[in-house]
């Protein structure tokens, strides 16, 4: 059983073309279509605070730089917000910028937005789940698809999986300090 202060990583899972890909099924949420090749990285964390306080931080993708050292950047290029259909150029250290449209969102529960390239997608996921009494889920994901999506994703395995966990633990930090300024 997990404390409201512990944080647990997820396997990095890799799929390999149909017919060897049945073990995939038991380490994501959805199968990706037959063929396809998909590297994964997964971060869980328990953040003592409500879904509403960290979506209104998540949601604001534009004020990531201030909260987490794994994003220099994030600019819109359509206007009204995080929405379905929105355009983002994210800059992050050691990455060139990225082109990411939201492909979900559901507010206060979960958004996702995509990059594709050449034979490539990227997919960041963030899920909220609300906790008894013990605050709120997050899980945050990226995701390699495509032929030379797995090989990007093999070769930045770790810097994707540094990435993610550091968002998480910095998500974390900030989410509850504003709990606690709060209360204050």
């Amino acid at each position: 059983m997990r404390g409201p202060n512990s944080s647990r990583q997820g396997t990095s899972c890799v799929q390999l073309p149909y017919p060897f890909s049945r073990a995939w099924e038991s380490c994501a949420r959805q199968k990706p279509s037959r063929g396809a090749v998909l590297i994964q990285t997964v971060e869980r964390v328990i953040i003592n605070a409500t879904p509403a306080t960290i979506w209104q931080v998540l949601s604001d993708v534009e004020r990531w730089p201030t909260w987490t050292p794994t994003t220099l950047q994030v600019e819109p290029l359509t206007p009204g917000g995080l929405r379905v259909g929105a355009r983002y150029r994210v800059a992050q250290p050691k990455l060139r910028p990225g082109i990411y449209e939201v492909t979900e969102c559901k507010p206060r529960q979960a958004f996702t937005w995509i990059q594709k390239a050449l034979r490539a997608t990227m997919v960041a996921d963030h899920r909220l789940t609300a906790s008894d009494h013990t605050g709120t889920e997050v899980e945050l994901s990226f995701a390699t698809e495509g032929l030379v999506g797995a090989l990007l994703g093999s070769i930045n395995s770790k810097l994707i999986a540094d990435y993610v966990r550091t968002e998480a633990l910095s998500l974390k930090q900030h989410c509850e300090s504003l709990r606690a300024e709060a209360s204050a």
